[in-house]
């Protein structure tokens, strides 16, 4: 009988891709050819942090899979290089100000407050559907100023974009993908043009993405192609996150303690967590001319895959990469690329970072004795992606609160 795989976030048999933990690295191995696949993966933090801010070599425009992206979908922001891709984050970081975050997390915490009331007299649940998949859903209709009714639909959508960055390419897969493409692009135009309706007749609109985007005068089509890889960022990054979070501290229940101990490494173990299990592996660059690195010539054209895992493994950067710690220094720990690293540095890491707080807090304050209560299963629709689909817990319910008391979460909310 074969062992149970002790640690399903580094090991799945399902996927025939590039290790994921810095075993490489230690072997003396800093790039590897995929042969099959046809590109290259680095592995060496240096390495990665150099093809991540040479984006005048190392570009963004064909796509960040595998695949060569067509022309046409260049997307806003993720497949764009300065001076580009400058002008855009401009324009989008209005919605990432200190105080957006903040009105943010205010909103956060009551969501997550209601979704606990509903939970805690259950004793037991799924992190994954009953809270970590549900936050970032609302954060993203909360952002593009989309009816919280419709979440249904951006939930269905946004795993389809997400199997789209690296898609097998067989049919049902790929119906999927352009199905989740078609329905985001078409409910964008149908936002925009319900808010340009309403700036024309002087209503009042809210303060979002959608309307900064339209007072800028950004054409309809490309607001579309920005929310379509918005819709999977925004919302599986943040699940996965949390979901990674939670496991690792479960599963290490000697920093579990410590951190009950002191709540004030809270961020700390999310900092951790973060570099430890980066919900993104790495996306792809192509190079713009013939170049070499580390004695391999690689032609124009070429896709390379900087791994984010493999960096935050470097043991040339991290003292003992492969210890879940997170007594390490905060200042460091920042440090890690899972947000990623120069121009593309994720714009929306305050808001997964508040919304991670958040979540931690309320966890760790109303589900005493957590637990796993079964084998997660590990998401297999986004390759690009580390994190799980279905993470089952427990906890001691509160003696006297009954199932029958509790709200329910379906009933407060639409």
């Amino acid at each position: 009988m074969a062992e149970a795989n002790p640690d399903p976030l580094r090991h799945d048999p399902e996927y025939d891709i590039t290790p994921q933990s810095a075993v490489p690295v230690a072997s003396g191995c800093p790039v590897m050819h995929q042969a099959k696949a046809g590109y290259y993966t680095l592995f060496r933090h240096a390495d990665v942090s150099s093809a991540l801010r040479d984006h005048d070599l190392w570009t963004s425009v064909n796509g960040p899979g595998p695949l060569f992206a067509e022309p046409e979908l260049l997307f806003f922001l993720i497949g764009v290089d300065p001076p580009q891709h400058t002008e855009e984050r401009r324009l989008v970081s209005k919605s990432f100000t200190p105080s957006a975050v903040a009105w943010t997390g205010a909103r956060t915490e009551e969501l997550v407050t209601e979704l606990l009331d509903g939970l805690v007299a259950k004793g037991e649940g799924d992190f994954i559907e009953d809270v970590a998949r549900i936050i970032p859903l609302y954060g993203f209709a909360w952002l593009i100023g989309a009816p919280t009714t419709d979440i249904p639909l951006l939930r269905e959508w946004a795993i389809n974009v997400a199997e789209g960055v690296w898609p097998d390419m067989e049919p049902e897969t790929m119906e999927r993908v352009m199905a989740g493409f078609s329905g985001t692009m078409e409910y964008a135009l149908r936002l925009v043009a319900e808010r340009k309706a309403a700036l024309d007749c002087g209503d009042p609109v809210p303060d979002d993405l959608t309307t900064t985007l339209v007072k800028a005068g950004v054409p309809d089509n490309q607001i579309a192609f920005a929310y379509v890889p918005l819709i999977s960022a925004s919302t599986h990054t943040t699940t996965w996150m949390m979901g990674n979070l939670i496991y690792r501290l479960l599963t290490n229940p000697d920093q579990m303690a410590l951190l009950r101990a002191n709540p004030n490494l809270a961020e700390a173990a999310i900092e951790e967590s973060l570099r430890y299990d980066p919900p993104v592996r790495g996306f792809f660059r192509t190079n713009t001319k013939p170049t070499t690195v580390h004695g391999l010539e690689m032609d124009v054209n070429t896709k390379l895959w900087p791994s984010l895992m493999a960096a935050n493994h470097d043991p040339e950067e991290w003292d003992d990469p492969e210890r879940f710690d997170i007594t390490r220094p905060l200042n460091k720990l920042r440090k890690h690329y899972s947000f990623g690293h120069g121009v593309h540095y994720c714009l929306g890491a305050p808001i997964a970072r508040i919304e991670a707080q958040i979540v931690l807090r309320h966890v760790l304050e109303r589900l005493p004795n957590l637990r796993l209560a079964g084998e997660p299963t590990v998401q297999r629709y986004c390759r690009a992606g580390m994190g799980f689909d279905h993470l089952p817990v427990a906890w001691d319910p509160p003696a006297d609160l009954h199932l029958d008391d509790a709200p329910s979460f379906a009933t407060a909310r639409p």
